[in-house]
């Protein structure tokens, strides 16, 4: 008697009915149509599909590959009808294993898949050229992973929380301009860093949302080193400056001296004064070494004619300087 052969169809919406069957032998090649349009060709074995086989709706579905008691198990190629296309293994009628998916946008995914989802290992490449190698959980990028940009101008290799850069990582522009190593939330910068710069400044201290900002530390190539209240990778608020020729204690404004501050000269020499734009305006007071001072004004670095010295004694002295620093 001819077997038993029910509609094994339970992926595109449930048992169908069949309309037609052709059968070669118990255990060979079918033919079965099914009320709903689709169709089966391919083996089966006791009324179940079993090996090789082709399944086809008119929407566009088509699984072509292996299977295992009438569901799809091993390896197939599936077209959805929303355009992508899967290659790889199965495991009870989903993506299980290594596989392949094409998406109808262009982009395309390799890697490991769990239960029908992009799950440990993979690599995505985006339409725009962009390109993400690392791990994958529940169809998201979680782990550790390296993302390229489509103009390959920046990489960022570190941690992933559910597609957005989370955890500890590196963005670096790939011409050397700019590194950022240190934290990352919700995607952005946020947290202690060290950003290094084309020009050889590096600066170590807090982000927030992309924004530095907050206390750190700025070295530039030739030694010099800014310590304090930072915004944008400048110094803004109190910050002390440390060169080979100075110290400088005082308040910043977007990179600038403004307000009061002090100068103090590896030679032992002192100033004291206000500063605007990060120019000495308005009063100030030069020490020397000799305990003598002068006090001066100043306008944009140059000092004005009247001036008075004060001596190691206290003797106050009137005079017009050259207007020299």
């Amino acid at each position: 008697s001819a077997p038993v052969i029910n509609c094994a169809c339970a992926e595109r919406g449930g048992v169908k009915q069949l309309i037609s069957v052709s059968i070669d032998i118990l255990r060979g090649e079918n033919a079965e149509t099914y009320t709903n349009g689709c169709s089966y060709k391919g083996a089966t074995a006791s009324g179940k599909r079993e090996g090789r086989g082709v399944y086809s709706c008119p929407d566009g579905y088509r699984y072509e590959g292996n299977y295992v008691a009438g569901e799809i198990n091993g390896t197939g190629t599936e077209k959805l009808s929303s355009g992508e296309t899967y290659t790889g293994a199965f495991v009870n009628g989903e993506r299980n294993g290594l596989g392949r998916m094409t998406y109808s946008e262009g982009s395309i995914y390799e890697g490991d898949y769990i239960r029908g989802k992009r799950s440990g290992n993979g690599t995505q490449t985006y339409k725009d050229g962009s390109v993400y190698v690392g791990d994958w959980k529940d169809d998201r990028r979680n782990g550790e992973g390296a993302y390229t940009t489509g103009d390959k101008v920046w990489t960022y290799d570190g941690g992933w929380l559910n597609d957005r850069r989370s955890g500890q990582g590196k963005l670096a522009a790939n011409d050397g301009s700019y590194t950022y190593i240190g934290a990352f939330a919700d995607d952005r910068r946020t947290g202690q860093a060290t950003a290094t710069f084309g020009d050889g400044r590096v600066f170590r201290g807090t982000f927030v949302n992309d924004v530095q900002d907050g206390p750190g530390e700025l070295t530039f190539k030739d030694g010099r080193k800014i310590t304090g209240q930072f915004h944008d990778h400048r110094p803004s608020g109190s910050a002390i400056e440390v060169s080979s020729v100075a110290t400088i204690n005082g308040t910043w404004a977007e990179g600038l001296l403004q307000g009061r501050a002090v100068v103090q000269y590896v030679t032992g020499e002192r100033f004291e004064g206000q500063y605007v734009n990060g120019k000495r305006n308005g009063p100030g007071t030069d020490t020397r070494l000799d305990g003598s001072k002068e006090e001066c004004r100043w306008i944009d670095d140059v000092r004005q004619p009247a001036c008075t010295r004060i001596t190691p004694n206290g003797k106050r002295i009137e005079y017009r300087s050259n207007g020299r620093n």
